[in-house]
């Protein structure tokens, strides 16, 4: 696993299996992602770290898929609410900010998880 590098002190770890997807089109993505993430941990999301992996559909259904997975030290049931927080800020402000292509990108190709502890 490898870190990223990012101006943030949060970790974020690249799984082998989602470098790929990070040097493709979809890698595009990756810093203004977290640009978010960051953003709401300065605002107070307790975040630990960030891990982007990939996920394929074992049926063979679609494109593979970037996920990022938010480590937060927070109980379930407020970090189901940051979860659907952040991704409307990342299916909401951020995607308005994008070129055609990267909204599709971001629609088609990006999750988004959000862990507890």
């Amino acid at each position: 696993m490898r870190v990223a590098e990012t101006t943030d002190s949060t970790p974020v770890h690249v799984d082998p299996g989602a470098e790929p997807l990070v040097k493709s089109a979809v890698g595009r993505l990756v810093p203004k992602i977290l640009r978010v993430i960051f953003d709401d941990r300065k605002k107070g999301l307790p975040v630990k770290s960030v891990e982007l992996t990939a996920f394929v559909d074992p049926e063979g259904e679609g494109p593979a898929e970037l996920v990022f997975t938010v480590r937060t030290e927070l109980p379930s049931a407020q970090a189901m609410k940051a979860w659907d927080q952040l991704s409307n800020r990342i299916r909401g402000e951020l995607r308005g900010r994008l070129a055609a292509r990267d909204a599709r990108l971001l629609d088609r190709r990006v999750s988004i998880d959000v862990d507890w502890v």
